[in-house]
């Protein structure tokens, strides 16, 4: 990853994550931005999710010539999991959610625990 901004966000979030979460994510490559991890590393599932944010916010910001933020991430991190509880209500399938989103329960005020 050859862009400054990006590798700025990407540890921005990763210490974020360390600090609130005590959530690891893998040193940012081209493997691991475009890939992920795979299934067998632990809390592959939000990992991967955190990633597809991450990238998602880059992209979103670059159109806009503006810099992505720790407080946008974290609102987009808020909404989507608030989408995919509602999703997992109807399909009854909570359990999966609730060990997706284990690490991140206590970050998001409501979001997790009722909506």
């Amino acid at each position: 990853m050859d862009c400054i901004e990006s590798k700025n966000f990407y540890f921005e979030i990763r210490n974020w994550l360390i600090n609130q979460a005590q959530l690891i994510l893998p040193p940012l490559s081209v493997s691991t931005a475009i890939l992920g991890v795979d299934n067998t590393t632990l809390n592959a599932d939000i990992i991967n999710f955190i990633l597809l944010v991450y990238k998602l916010l880059l992209f979103k910001r670059r159109d806009k010539y503006a810099p992505p933020s720790l407080q946008l991430f974290i609102l987009y991190l808020k909404h989507y999991e608030k989408i995919e509880k509602r999703v997992s209500k109807r399909r009854n399938k909570e359990g999966i959610h609730l060990r997706k989103w284990a690490k991140l329960a206590g970050l998001f005020g409501n979001g997790l625990n009722n909506c």
